[in-house]
This record gives C-alpha cells, structure tokens and sequence, in this order.
C-alpha cells in the first residue's frame, strides 16, 4: 500500500495533476549532521503521510547548496570537502526536504600568535593562515563565534615559516631562510605598511622571532633587533654585550632571556634594564609552565597539559563555560592536552588560542565562546 501511495504522490506531481496533501511532507533523516572534513555520511529521503507512516523514497533527486564543501551523489551520500554549512536538498515530484550538514576542517598547527587584532597561526606545512584576510591586503573583521570559516587563506606567497606572531598593528613571520616578513600597519615605523609579508630587514638572517603588543623582536645570533610602530626602522637593543638565548614581547618593553635565567628587558628606544619580573599562579594551583599573560588575566599549562586560567572573564577568556571572574584559578574546559598557548598581551583581545591533541586549534574567549572552539577553515 506505502509503495503504491508513493507511486501515485510521484505521479500526481510529475503529471500536474492533483498536488500531494498538505498532510504529507518528504523528510531527509538525518535532518542535521557535523561532519568531519574527507568523511561521508548518508542521507535518506523518507515520505511521512498524515497518520505517521513512513516510507523510504529510493529515486529521490539530490543537490548541494555548495557542491564545493559537501557534493551530494545521486544516492544521497555527502562528502565533506571544506568547512561551511551546506543545505541538502531531497526533490520527489513536487516534494522537497532539506537537511543542513555542517562540514568542519580542522585547522592543525605548528605554532599561533595570538594578537590583540588577530590570530595568525602556522600549519604543518610551514604556511601562515591569518584571519580576515591578513597578509591578503584586505580589511581586518570583526570575529563573529557563529561563523563557520575562522581562517580563510594562507598570507599571500610561497614562502615556507618556521615561527608567527601577531600583534595590535602587524603581523610577522620568520621564514626557513631566517627572514622576518611583516605585514600590516606600519611594523618599521612610518617606513613600511604592507598588505603581503615583506622582509623588514633583509641583510639580516634571525633565529627567533616575537610580536606582541606593538612591537616585533627577533635574534640575530645571541644579540636583540626590534621593530613597531613608534619606530622608524629597525633598531639593535644594547645589552652592554650580554648575549640572549631568548626573547619574550611585553606590551610595551620587550625582554630577553640569558643563559643564566637573567631576564633583561628594554623599551622602544632600545635602552636595556634588569628584570625580575615573574607570573605567580594563585595557591591550590598545579605547578604551571608556558604561562601566558592577558595583561588582566592569565592562562598555564600543568605537567599533564591541561590548561588552567585566573584572572578577569568578561569574553570567556578562562575557558570554563562562564564569564564569571576566577582570582583563585579555574580549569579550563575540555580536559584539552595543549602543548603551546598563546593570548594578546595588551588585554583589548580577550581570548587564548592553544595547540591541542593532533596538532589541532583551539581558542576560546572573545569571538570564540567560553569553551575552546575548534578552529575551521
């Protein structure tokens, strides 16, 4: 009887003549789905007439609203290719369902920098992706948490990176050859303002590279060069011959690291003096390394990876499901194993972004939510 009922709705439709009851209805099941990119899942087309009998629809028509990111075969199997939500369609005669699928890749990473403007992060391969189009010559968006592509490209160029970082301004990335391009606002004061990756210093080859706040630092061998916005040009920092074996970008001083566990830091005219400036955790807090700071909040890594955080919480930063302030220390949702955090300096971008299991990206805090959120492209 179901068999003969559809036959006769595909008849009526396909010929013109009397059109379906308002009572019955072509359903897709799963009606809604996440898909991991390079999976497939299959969809059904069933017709539900009025008394909630159900019947499967094998001939049904199929098409994707973005054949781009999840195709559709004639039998109703999606493939997820890239992220977005897509709309799949079902068409039976003159009936028509519909089902979203939600295709999610994963953007897997090297290293990310997560500055006050942006977040720009570096993928297996060595390529930078930031996001809005940094490195691209396009304006810079507002992060909307509902939208689907966090990342869009990789900046502009073949070249292959090795570090990133990001700040208020810029965005720098320090290639395998051992040269920094930037990118942005004015990174070499009123001298430079690029909208693809430049090299800021071509006759110099650097070992490390860090931006935060406004200003980009890098080692040449064990001495310090800096570069920002209130500096034209890039400027060498004297150290009174003490060499460095790392550097660390404030908001507005840099500092530098000596063999020694010696902390020198120095403003932006490159005048260097001793520090002994140190992040303690709040008490009852597991011992914590690569902590990071968000000028009123902060966020550090336990021995087993685990994320905990303290601190201010209006955006989420602390990544515990609330905007509720933690003086004392919270766990940071998820249960996440991270092996790097990052979060802007300068306190206007209230978020952290943090290198998960897999190599997998996860930031949390304004834009993103309260919870770490996978970041898609």
């Amino acid at each position: 009887m179901r068999h003969r009922l559809v036959g006769w709705l595909l008849l009526t439709a396909c010929s013109g003549g009397t059109e379906p009851g308002t009572d019955t209805r072509l359903v897709v099941l799963p009606a809604q789905d996440t898909l991991p990119a390079g999976s497939t899942v299959q969809l059904r087309a069933v017709l539900v007439d009025g008394g909630g009998d159900t019947t499967e629809i094998p001939s049904a028509i199929w098409s994707s609203g973005d054949p781009d990111a999840a195709p559709v075969s004639a039998s109703g199997t999606v493939t997820g290719i890239q992220s977005s939500q897509v709309t799949i369609v079902a068409l039976a005669g003159e009936l028509r369902g519909t089902a979203e699928v939600r295709v999610e890749r994963r953007f897997r990473a090297s290293a990310v920098g997560a500055g006050a403007a942006g977040i720009c992060a570096l993928d297996l391969e060595g390529r930078i992706w930031c996001q809005g189009g940094w490195g691209a010559g396009t304006a810079f968006p507002a992060i909307d948490a509902g939208e689907i592509r966090t990342f869009l490209t990789p900046v502009h160029g073949d070249e292959r990176y090795t570090a990133v970082g990001s700040n208020s301004f810029f965005a720098c990335g320090l290639s395998t050859g051992g040269k920094v391009l930037c990118w942005g606002y004015q990174p070499l004061g009123d001298q430079l303002s690029a909208g693809v990756p430049t090299s800021i210093a071509p006759d110099l080859t650097f070992d490390t590279l860090s931006v935060q706040g406004w200003l980009g630092c890098g080692l040449v061998g064990s001495a310090a060069h800096c570069w920002g916005v209130p500096v034209t040009g890039i400027k060498p920092v004297d150290t009174g011959g003490i060499p460095l074996v790392k550097l660390e970008v404030q908001e507005g001083d840099a500092c530098g690291l000596t063999a020694e566990d010696l902390t020198l830091c120095w403003d932006e005219f490159g005048s260097a003096y001793a520090d002994n400036r140190t992040i303690v955790p709040p008490d009852g807090l597991p011992a914590l390394k690569g902590i990071v700071s968000g000028r009123d909040f902060f966020c550090g890594r336990s021995a087993d990876g685990l994320a905990w955080c303290w601190g201010s919480n209006e955006s989420g930063q602390l990544g515990n499901g609330t905007t509720v302030n933690y003086p004392q220390g919270i766990q940071v949702a998820g249960s996440h194993v991270f092996s790097l955090l990052s979060a802007p300096v300068d306190g206007s971008g209230r978020r952290v972004c943090g290198i998960a299991e897999e190599n997998e990206l996860y930031c949390w805090g304004a834009g993103f939510g309260s919870v770490p959120a996978p970041v898609l492209y």
